[in-house]
């Protein structure tokens, strides 16, 4: 009886390491398998002496995964698949993994997926029928503010978030502005979400717009490119649907801001409803100037904060709301 159960456990675990060389990812020959098979077969206590008298599997990790349905084809795409998310992991460093920021709108997703991933029919497929970015949480646009050097700007708090980003609070009401570190690539299509601790009626926010080269020197408003709290003229030209934002400051305390410099693009939005779209008249946007996008506290009161999400999108998620 005793002999027999062995004889079960060495042909289960013969079994194991037969599975481990079929499996299709290794791209073994199929004469490679078979001599295998036979001289495990033939050699089976030899085998079990040599290889087999110790666990094959890690603890908890006892099933393999099942390829043997998958055409050559589809393992071909997992592979260029891996490849990408290893590169994306380079990218981005370990922060592709341990981040903890919220799943991305699926418009996020595909614009990530399809810029890292590239023109690839077969992948985008695979990604359809295999969502795996549904699982996993994407890191969000990896972009830097800092504090102007202008007015009151350098007594705002601005702290890394790892749920929302950035988070800039203000120790009492000042007059104070934050912007991006670098440039904005103008032709990237920039979305920055704003959510502000209480509704934006209040004295004055400022949201948009300016000259790299300004923001340590002037207000975010001088290019009027901006959304200014209890005004109706600034950045806010065009009514594309709704009503003007600052019709609804009590409404609202989140808003939206797509920006494609290349586009001359600039709009402002309440979030998450989209109820009212405003955009900045194009021209005053200067396709081969460079821009920084920035916030502007402008005394709005005390206990105000404000936090700040960076994401891309594709072109015609931008375009979405460009129209009458």
């Amino acid at each position: 009886m005793e002999q027999n159960l062995q004889n079960q456990q060495i042909e289960i675990k013969q079994q194991k390491l037969i599975s481990l060389l079929e499996n299709k990812t290794n791209y073994c020959h199929d004469y490679f398998i078979q001599n295998a098979k036979n001289s495990i077969q033939k050699y089976s206590q030899i085998i079990n002496h040599l290889f087999l008298n110790v666990e094959i599997f890690k603890e908890n990790k006892s099933q393999t995964i099942d390829f043997s349905k998958l055409t050559t084809k589809q393992i071909d795409n997992l592979e260029q698949l891996a490849n990408k998310i290893s590169q994306l992991t380079q990218q981005f460093g370990q922060a592709y993994y341990n981040s903890t920021s919220p799943i991305l709108e699926q418009q996020n997703k595909s614009y990530f997926t399809s810029k890292q991933l590239g023109n690839n029919k077969d992948i985008e497929q695979l990604l359809v029928n295999y969502p795996i970015f549904e699982t996993i949480n994407l890191p969000q646009f990896n972009i830097e503010f800092i504090k102007s050097n202008f007015r009151d700007s350098q007594q705002l708090i601005l702290e890394k978030n790892k749920l929302f980003g950035y988070i800039v609070k203000q120790p009492k009401s000042l007059y104070g502005q934050i912007f991006t570190r670098d440039k904005l690539d103008p032709n990237l299509n920039y979305i920055f979400r704003c959510k502000v601790n209480k509704n934006l009626n209040c004295n004055i926010f400022q949201f948009g717009i300016m000259n790299t080269q300004e923001i340590h020197n002037q207000y975010l408003s001088q290019e009027n490119c901006c959304f200014i709290t209890n005004y109706s003229g600034y950045g806010l030209d065009k009514i594309l649907k709704g009503k003007k934002l600052n019709e609804v400051q009590q409404e609202i305390n989140e808003l939206e801001i797509r920006v494609n410099i290349s586009k001359r693009v600039v709009l402002f939005m309440d979030y998450p409803k989209y109820q009212n779209i405003n955009k900045v008249d194009e021209s005053k946007i200067i396709q081969d100037k460079n821009y920084s996008f920035g916030i502007f506290f402008a005394t709005p009161g005390d206990d105000y904060n404000i936090e700040i999400e960076t994401f891309l999108i594709d072109d015609k998620y931008l375009e979405n709301f460009d129209q009458k």
